[in-house]
């Protein structure tokens, strides 16, 4: 579950930086909301990569490959799942 959605600071922006943590891992990634809908895959790659936080480290890593998928979107927000691969 995503535990913050903070809006780009540009105004009239529809990009929002998303966090969400679970069992000590947090990833974070832009996400672009207008006419987002179930089945949307958003893939993760050099240049939009998603952030991993592993057990409360003080480092981020970059997930540049693998991909979200848009599983549920509704009035209340989006679901989605996750996978990705880590490079050091």
């Amino acid at each position: 579950m995503a535990t913050k959605l903070i809006p780009d600071p540009a105004t009239k922006s529809n990009n929002y930086h998303l966090t969400g943590t679970t069992d000590d891992i947090s990833i974070a990634f832009f996400v672009y909301v207008p006419h987002l809908k179930a089945g949307n895959i958003i893939e993760f790659r050099e240049g939009h990569a998603a952030d991993l936080m592993i057990n409360d480290a003080i480092v981020f890593y970059g997930g540049r490959k693998g991909k979200c998928t848009i599983t549920k979107v509704d009035a209340e927000g989006f679901e989605a799942t996750f996978s990705t691969s880590i490079y050091f």
